[in-house]
């Protein structure tokens, strides 16, 4: 099969997650984990959800008494879960779930002590094989690039 050309297209989820502040006096960083949802659309005929856990690092800028946990940060994650890819070709609609992999890494800025925005890149891959009824099966790896932002709630 040949490349295909995915297009650009929104993704929206959400994640929760849990940090762990006891490795910040031996290695200077938090590690936490979270699970992670994401939905998007790499073409007109696919869509794809990725739900994975994630490992993270987080390096705490701006500590003080009114933020100890800081009041901006650096983080990077990795991690693993699942992705469900549905395709439509002629009329015929498919989907199979498979092994994911994701990567990312962002910053967040608290406003307030529970509330924050952030940026975010995550990259996710997962190779695919969809059979149609009556066809050969066909390949498809989606590596996608998403670039999020948002509010996050802390509690």
């Amino acid at each position: 099969m040949q490349d295909v050309e995915l297009e650009n297209s929104p993704s929206f989820g959400g994640k929760i997650g849990l940090w762990v502040t006891a490795p910040r006096k031996t290695l200077g960083i938090d590690i936490g984990a979270e699970i992670n949802v994401t939905h998007f659309d790499p073409d007109p005929t696919m869509n794809a959800t990725y739900f994975g856990v994630n490992l993270m690092a987080r390096l705490p800028m701006g500590v003080g008494p009114e933020l100890p946990n800081g009041r901006w940060f650096p983080y990077v994650g990795l991690g693993g879960g699942a992705q469900r890819l549905s395709v439509e070709v002629l009329g015929f609609k498919e989907g199979n779930t498979v092994t994911a992999f994701q990567g990312l890494g962002g910053v967040k800025v608290f406003l307030f002590k529970h509330v924050a925005v952030f940026a975010e890149g995550k990259f996710t891959h997962a190779s695919h094989r969809q059979v149609f009824h009556g066809f050969s099966p066909v390949d498809f790896t989606v590596n996608a690039v998403h670039g999020v932002g948002g509010l996050s709630l802390h509690f």
